[in-house]
């Protein structure tokens, strides 16, 4: 029975010089228990004990599971050998535990920092090419209004002649070619395209004559009676 009573008494002594020399003070856990009483205090919670703390032979013996299990130990009987063993992690293992996790946390910081900084960099790539694809977009769209609409040249008929009597305009594009008559005689009311099979009739004020060039070079025309005479460029 003595012998118990010692190994009790040693587990609970050692048990208390590991906490006391390795838990700071800010990591303290008390435990209050009073001899001859089941109640017991853990960090100020109300615990009860399934045997009140007692004094014999001048020394005091205290339930060992509880205290252990209240410090955070786990605490094995073992009937076969009545042996009672006591786990439990050491505050520098648990440290070094929190020090990997810290570590593992910063990693994961720094990776999501350099992804951050990736996703950045695809951003403002994305913004370049969009902004490309937009001026293209718009070229495209201009060279389509340019290439598909219509080409206004204008003439006026005095009795000097055509002003201008050269006129450039692009391949393949409609012309509106518009005819003032502010002078218009009996030679130059009618003006012919030969080339493109063209006789319009001139009068006073705004004539119209519409044509499609289809190929590059020289378009000639003058009056009905060739002695007024112009041409087109065409490029």
């Amino acid at each position: 029975m003595k012998k118990v009573l010692i190994l009790v008494i040693f587990f609970t002594v050692l048990l208390f010089s590991v906490f006391a020399s390795t838990k700071g003070t800010s990591d303290k856990t008390i435990i209050k228990m009073l001899v001859g009483s089941k109640t017991a205090y853990v960090d100020g919670v109300l615990k009860t004990l399934d045997a009140a703390p007692n004094i014999v032979a001048g020394r005091t013996l205290v339930p060992i599971r509880f205290v252990s299990e209240g410090l955070g130990a786990n605490v094995n009987w073992d009937g076969s050998t009545k042996a009672i063993t006591i786990t439990m992690d050491s505050i520098s293992y648990l440290k070094n535990q929190i020090s990997v996790l810290e570590n593992e946390n910063n990693s994961l910081k720094s990776k999501i920092s350099q992804l951050e900084k990736s996703n950045q960099s695809l951003d403002e790539q994305n913004q370049l090419l969009q902004k490309k694809v937009n001026e293209l977009e718009e070229e495209l769209k201009k060279y389509k209004e340019s290439s598909s609409s219509e080409q206004v040249v204008e003439m006026h008929i005095t009795y000097e002649g055509f002003k201008p009597s050269t006129l450039t305009i692009k391949n393949g594009i409609p012309v509106k070619w518009i005819i003032y008559g502010d002078q218009v005689s009996s030679c130059t009311n009618k003006i012919i395209v030969p080339s493109l099979n063209i006789s319009k009739s001139i009068v006073a004020g705004e004539n119209i004559i519409n044509f499609t060039p289809k190929t590059t070079g020289t378009i000639d025309f003058s009056c009905w009676m060739g002695m007024v005479k112009g041409k087109f460029m065409v490029n």
